[in-house]
């Protein structure tokens, strides 16, 4: 695991989904993504890549409804070890022609782009050096720009084949749409602690702890119609702490914003300003 995702971070380590097909999304995120399978059975599939620690548990309701373009899950991250460990994956993406929905070079990282069964965005990426992420004034840079496939394709060594995500993957980030930028910052910054990485897009924070340059992506690109209760996608996910301090600091401040704060046997369970369930644990 990176620098930036030991346990002094602030940052983000579990997800759950609500799916409609929990047959098809476990084989998808097994087969064409690489998880292991920690637990199953006829209601939920927890997901691993080192047969211990969750990282996405998905969880299934027949009843629910599609969630169409409203709030929510924009994609989640999956942090692999290392530029090699990308080049192994897209020669199973291409080896198993697996739909790729977008790929980008960030300028601080590579990442390909995926759609689920259900219609859940999916980041795969890895993290270039972080001395190159800045400008000459010390400025963080983040944009846009074409992927160098065969770069990346010829970064895995040549007689190896992909089985699995490599044990040091890890959830980099979680990207959310939100109807607010400002009520986001109000929860994430001022109450969750997270700090301003990079502000230069247009209707976009990017937010993370340690000079991470995001644990945390905000966008209001999708507008600001919040998912029925009853629809598929997010249902939770959790925001590891360090230090009790830092994690009790977060409570007072969440509780003055008029939002619920539950304790609960392993931390806290509340809530942000466009309904999403975050759990908040002191790291183990």
């Amino acid at each position: 695991m990176d620098k930036y995702h030991q346990k002094e971070a602030i940052k983000i380590t579990e997800i759950e989904l609500v799916v409609r097909n929990l047959k098809s999304m476990t084989e998808y995120y097994t087969n064409s993504l690489g998880f292991s399978v920690i637990f199953n059975d006829n209601k939920k599939t927890i997901l691993s890549v080192d047969g211990i620690n969750p990282i996405i548990t998905l969880i299934e309701d027949k009843k629910a409804v599609k969630r169409g373009k409203t709030t929510g899950l924009y994609h989640v991250a999956i942090l692999l070890p290392s530029r090699s460990d990308l080049g192994l994956f897209l020669r199973h993406v291409i080896n198993h022609q697996i739909p790729i929905s977008g790929a980008a070079d960030h300028g601080v990282s590579e990442a390909l782009y995926f759609q689920d069964p259900e219609d859940n965005g999916i980041e795969v990426y890895t993290d270039k050096d972080d001395s190159t992420w800045y400008d000459e004034f010390g400025t963080l840079v983040m944009y846009t720009a074409d992927i160098d496939y065969s770069g990346i394709y010829y970064a895995a060594k040549e007689n190896e084949t992909f089985t699995s995500l490599p044990i040091r993957t890890t959830l980099g980030h979680l990207h959310l749409s939100v109807s607010s930028l400002e009520s986001a910052r109000k929860f994430y910054i001022e109450a969750i602690g997270f700090d301003v990485a990079f502000d230069k897009l247009p209707r976009a924070l990017f937010v993370g702890s340690m000079n991470y340059h995001h644990h945390l992506g905000l966008n209001t690109w999708m507008g600001d119609k919040k998912p029925s209760p009853l629809s598929n996608g997010l249902k939770s996910f959790v925001i590891t702490y360090p230090k009790c301090e830092e994690i009790d600091a977060a409570m007072k401040k969440i509780s003055t914003l008029n939002l619920p704060v539950i304790e609960i046997e392993n931390g806290y369970q509340t809530t942000d300003f466009d309904g999403n369930t975050v759990f908040l644990r002191l790291v183990a």
